[in-house]
């Protein structure tokens, strides 16, 4: 028999890390795939929700130095991109002719500046990787700013656009893109309030995620929620934490017939305008995670309920040391 380990829930759990409720429920709790480099030492994490914004994250969330260490180390996130010259460039363009796509949609339901001879509309990219948001924007006449942690991808990306440490927090950009970065982030509130001070008033921000709200058909939970993807996200929870920085959601990729439908179920985009003050909260945010969670425990198999035999192999090797 395995030996008995003290679940790290036996320490209090502490408020909604967005908007501060003091009783965040518990919703489920899973084990971390350690066959992975990963960004905690934890062997199981619970995922928490909040009834009063809505947003559901792993807890005990590993620390910001953690996630800073695994995004800038060589075997975490930044070995994923290549030094090789050839490939890097292919990378960029394959990106590129992707984020074309997304601009169309993003322009089908915001007004975008346009570039004249005389001014050029700023966008930042939160997270840019290699610098495909960027790029596309950059070919519309677009002044591109990035930031990005890691060495290799910002280094491609440098070749392009000019990288920032901090958003520059003067109202003077015209886009925020957070693409596929937000469920990394420690403190999303935080940089969402920093990328919005960051706007200009009827600014727009573009925000793409792995979506909860859809895990009863693409049942994918090991991509919604790990020791990296921190926080995990449903339309009525990214509303409210919009709105909680006094921005609109204008569009969703779940809304039928959406300008800014995603391509894959297990995405979900969302669109930002910014208005100013802080915005009222959806009613009952949490319920769309709530239904996505009873959706895929009522699809599970019984073996699917149990650990698969190579993970409890792993687990026996790790607790006999």
């Amino acid at each position: 028999m395995l030996p008995t380990r003290v679940f790290p829930l036996l320490s209090p759990a502490q408020p909604c890390p967005v908007c501060e409720d003091p009783s965040p429920s518990v919703l489920h709790v899973y084990p971390v795939n350690h066959g992975k480099p990963r960004a905690t030492s934890q062997l199981n994490v619970a995922l928490l929700g909040c009834a009063s914004c809505g947003i559901v994250y792993s807890f005990p969330r590993p620390s910001a130095e953690d996630l800073t260490a695994y995004y800038t180390r060589s075997d975490g996130w930044d070995d994923r991109i290549t030094e090789d010259e050839t490939e890097a460039l292919q990378r960029v363009q394959k990106l590129r002719s992707k984020h074309a796509a997304d601009l169309d949609r993003l322009a089908a339901v915001v007004d975008l500046p346009t570039a004249d001879d005389e001014t050029r509309p700023r966008a930042l990219d939160f997270g840019c990787g290699v610098g495909g948001w960027l790029s596309a924007l950059s070919d519309r006449g677009w002044e591109t700013y990035g930031i990005e942690p890691g060495r290799r991808a910002a280094a491609i990306a440098a070749r392009e656009h000019e990288l920032l440490y901090t958003p520059p927090g003067d109202s003077s950009l015209d886009l925020v893109v957070l693409h596929h970065t937000l469920e990394h982030l420690p403190d999303p509130a935080a940089t969402v309030a920093d990328l919005t001070a960051s706007l200009r008033p009827g600014g727009a921000i573009w925000i793409s995620v792995p979506n909860l709200e859809t895990l009863g058909e693409h049942r994918d939970l090991d991509y919604m929620a790990s020791d990296k993807h921190v926080f995990t996200f449903t339309t009525a929870s990214l509303r409210a934490l919009l709105a909680l920085a006094g921005v609109e959601l204008v569009a969703s990729s779940m809304e039928p017939s959406s300008a800014v439908a995603a391509p894959n179920p297990k995405r979900l985009i969302c669109v930002g305008v910014r208005r100013g003050a802080p915005l009222p909260l959806p009613a009952e945010p949490l319920e769309p995670a709530l239904a996505a969670l009873a959706a895929y425990g009522a699809g599970c198999s019984e073996p699917e309920r149990r650990p698969p035999p190579s993970r409890l192999r792993y687990l026996a090797r790790r607790f006999r040391g």
